[in-house]
């Protein structure tokens, strides 16, 4: 049986993903400050539909793929999926019960 410091690439693939979710849900306000000051710069309406499009294009553009793909990380010993159904971001896997390692 591997040790969990066999593992170490794979770990350091989760905590990848993990900071990018986070650098997407922090980064959304940024964005939109930007965009909506682009926006009213070029002459749109920033308190039109411009806002909602942007809310929408970052979302569906930016979060769900990158929530999607931390989501799907491969669990170290058993390959299969790590957080899976309620496990949300566990410190266990769904399928074998490896303890998640940092």
């Amino acid at each position: 049986m591997r040790t969990s410091s066999e593992y170490s690439e794979q770990w350091k693939d989760c905590t990848r993903r993990e900071v990018r979710v986070w650098i997407a849900f922090f980064g959304y306000v940024p964005f939109m400050i930007a965009a909506i000051l682009l926006a009213e710069a070029i002459g749109f309406d920033p308190n039109g539909a411009v806002g909602f499009v942007l809310f929408g294009a970052y979302v569906l553009g930016v979060m769900v793929p990158i929530g999607i793909w931390a989501r799907v990380f491969p669990c170290p010993r058993c390959g299969k999926r790590f957080y899976h159904g309620a496990n949300r971001w566990g410190r266990r896997c769904a399928n074998c019960g490896l303890p998640k390692c940092h």
